[in-house]
Protein backbone atom coordinates (compact mmCIF):
# COMPACT_ATOMS: atom_id res chain seq x y z
CA UNK A 1 0.00 0.00 0.00
CA UNK A 2 2.84 1.97 0.84
CA UNK A 3 4.67 1.89 -2.14
CA UNK A 4 1.55 2.51 -4.52
CA UNK A 5 0.17 5.26 -2.47
CA UNK A 6 3.91 6.77 -2.70
CA UNK A 7 3.63 6.20 -6.44
CA UNK A 8 0.29 7.66 -6.91
CA UNK A 9 2.54 10.65 -5.18
CA UNK A 10 4.91 10.86 -7.98
CA UNK A 11 2.41 10.25 -10.95
CA UNK A 12 0.41 13.56 -9.82
CA UNK A 13 3.53 15.36 -8.96
CA UNK A 14 4.85 14.24 -12.23
CA UNK A 15 1.36 15.77 -13.84
CA UNK A 16 1.16 19.22 -11.84
CA UNK A 17 -1.76 17.32 -9.75
CA UNK A 18 -1.97 18.17 -5.73
CA UNK A 19 -2.40 15.03 -3.67
CA UNK A 20 -3.22 14.38 -0.16
CA UNK A 21 -3.57 11.29 2.08
CA UNK A 22 -5.33 10.02 5.04
CA UNK A 23 -5.21 6.81 6.62
CA UNK A 24 -9.10 4.97 6.00
CA UNK A 25 -8.78 3.92 9.55
CA UNK A 26 -9.33 0.10 8.44
CA UNK A 27 -6.89 -1.69 6.19
CA UNK A 28 -5.36 1.64 3.73
CA UNK A 29 -4.81 4.76 2.90
CA UNK A 30 -6.94 6.94 0.53
CA UNK A 31 -5.17 9.25 -2.12
CA UNK A 32 -7.54 12.77 -3.13
CA UNK A 33 -6.57 14.56 -5.91
CA UNK A 34 -8.59 18.07 -5.34
CA UNK A 35 -10.45 18.91 -8.48
CA UNK A 36 -11.51 21.82 -8.06
CA UNK A 37 -15.27 21.10 -9.43
CA UNK A 38 -14.06 20.62 -12.85
CA UNK A 39 -15.26 17.38 -13.23
CA UNK A 40 -17.72 15.70 -12.80
CA UNK A 41 -18.25 12.04 -11.24
CA UNK A 42 -18.11 10.08 -14.51
CA UNK A 43 -15.09 12.42 -15.51
CA UNK A 44 -13.33 12.11 -11.64
CA UNK A 45 -13.98 8.34 -11.80
CA UNK A 46 -12.37 8.28 -15.31
CA UNK A 47 -9.02 10.36 -14.36
CA UNK A 48 -8.67 7.68 -11.29
CA UNK A 49 -8.53 4.86 -13.73
CA UNK A 50 -5.75 6.46 -15.48
CA UNK A 51 -4.11 7.03 -12.36
CA UNK A 52 -4.25 3.70 -11.36
CA UNK A 53 -3.64 2.08 -14.61
CA UNK A 54 -0.41 3.94 -14.41
CA UNK A 55 -0.01 2.38 -11.09
CA UNK A 56 -0.27 -1.27 -11.94
CA UNK A 57 1.89 -0.40 -15.44
CA UNK A 58 4.72 0.51 -13.17
CA UNK A 59 4.16 -2.17 -10.04
CA UNK A 60 1.71 -5.31 -11.79
CA UNK A 61 2.40 -7.55 -9.17
CA UNK A 62 1.59 -5.41 -6.44
CA UNK A 63 -1.78 -3.07 -7.53
CA UNK A 64 -4.75 -4.21 -9.30
CA UNK A 65 -8.65 -3.00 -10.22
CA UNK A 66 -9.69 -6.66 -9.69
CA UNK A 67 -13.43 -6.27 -7.60
CA UNK A 68 -13.27 -10.20 -7.44
CA UNK A 69 -10.75 -11.20 -4.10
CA UNK A 70 -9.65 -14.45 -5.03
CA UNK A 71 -8.31 -12.99 -8.31
CA UNK A 72 -6.49 -10.30 -6.57
CA UNK A 73 -3.97 -12.94 -5.88
CA UNK A 74 -2.47 -10.86 -2.79
CA UNK A 75 -2.19 -7.55 -4.65
CA UNK A 76 -3.41 -4.33 -3.47
CA UNK A 77 -6.79 -3.31 -4.44
CA UNK A 78 -7.04 0.24 -6.08
CA UNK A 79 -10.54 1.13 -5.75
CA UNK A 80 -11.65 3.74 -8.83
CA UNK A 81 -15.14 2.92 -8.59
CA UNK A 82 -15.35 5.02 -5.33
CA UNK A 83 -15.66 7.79 -7.22
CA UNK A 84 -19.37 8.11 -8.28
CA UNK A 85 -22.51 9.36 -6.60
CA UNK A 86 -23.80 6.90 -4.48
CA UNK A 87 -20.31 5.70 -3.18
CA UNK A 88 -19.25 6.26 0.49
CA UNK A 89 -15.79 6.85 1.83
CA UNK A 90 -14.27 7.14 5.28
CA UNK A 91 -14.49 10.92 6.88
CA UNK A 92 -11.39 12.58 7.64
CA UNK A 93 -11.32 12.10 11.36
CA UNK A 94 -13.95 9.99 11.49
CA UNK A 95 -13.74 7.11 14.21
CA UNK A 96 -14.48 3.57 12.67
CA UNK A 97 -16.12 0.63 14.19
CA UNK A 98 -13.04 -1.52 14.75
CA UNK A 99 -10.89 -2.95 17.65
CA UNK A 100 -9.02 0.43 19.16
CA UNK A 101 -10.93 2.58 17.76
CA UNK A 102 -9.04 3.79 14.74
CA UNK A 103 -9.33 7.34 13.21
CA UNK A 104 -9.18 8.33 9.51
CA UNK A 105 -7.09 10.68 9.92
CA UNK A 106 -5.04 13.25 7.10
CA UNK A 107 -1.58 12.92 7.18
CA UNK A 108 1.57 14.57 5.27
CA UNK A 109 3.10 12.37 2.28
CA UNK A 110 6.16 12.60 4.74
CA UNK A 111 4.50 10.07 7.20
CA UNK A 112 3.71 7.80 4.34
CA UNK A 113 6.48 5.39 4.44
CA UNK A 114 8.09 2.29 6.58
CA UNK A 115 6.17 1.92 9.83
CA UNK A 116 2.82 3.61 8.93
CA UNK A 117 0.17 1.36 10.07
CA UNK A 118 -3.68 2.51 9.01
CA UNK A 119 -4.65 2.15 12.64
CA UNK A 120 -2.06 4.39 13.82
CA UNK A 121 -4.69 7.01 15.03
CA UNK A 122 -7.05 6.20 17.55
CA UNK A 123 -9.84 8.30 19.01
CA UNK A 124 -6.93 8.25 21.72
CA UNK A 125 -4.23 9.88 20.09
CA UNK A 126 -5.71 11.32 16.94
CA UNK A 127 -6.62 14.68 18.14
CA UNK A 128 -3.03 15.15 20.29
CA UNK A 129 -1.92 14.48 16.47
CA UNK A 130 -3.94 16.75 14.62
CA UNK A 131 -3.52 19.46 17.29
CA UNK A 132 0.85 19.12 17.02
CA UNK A 133 0.46 18.43 13.09
CA UNK A 134 -2.89 20.09 11.97
CA UNK A 135 -5.15 19.04 8.86
CA UNK A 136 -3.05 18.68 6.01
CA UNK A 137 -6.11 17.93 3.92
CA UNK A 138 -7.33 21.80 4.43
CA UNK A 139 -6.47 22.73 0.87
CA UNK A 140 -8.25 19.58 -0.69
CA UNK A 141 -11.35 21.95 -0.56
CA UNK A 142 -9.78 25.13 -2.36
CA UNK A 143 -7.30 23.67 -4.94
CA UNK A 144 -8.32 24.05 -8.55
CA UNK A 145 -5.53 22.27 -10.73
CA UNK A 146 -4.65 22.86 -14.49
CA UNK A 147 -6.26 20.01 -15.52
CA UNK A 148 -5.72 20.17 -19.02
CA UNK A 149 -2.12 20.33 -18.84
CA UNK A 150 -2.14 17.33 -16.05
CA UNK A 151 -3.91 15.35 -18.67
CA UNK A 152 -1.36 16.37 -21.48
CA UNK A 153 1.56 14.95 -19.32
CA UNK A 154 -0.81 12.18 -17.86
CA UNK A 155 -1.31 10.93 -21.31
CA UNK A 156 2.35 11.51 -22.44
CA UNK A 157 3.30 8.90 -19.78
CA UNK A 158 4.43 10.73 -16.83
Amino acid sequence: VITLANELRRITENAGLPSYVKTSGASGLHVFVPLGGQLDHDGARQLAELLATLMIQKHPTLGTMERVVPKRQGRVYLDVVQNAPVKVVAAPFCVRAKDGAPVSMPIPWSEVGEGLTPTKFTIRNGRAWLEKHGDSMKPVLTEKPDLASAFAKLMGGT
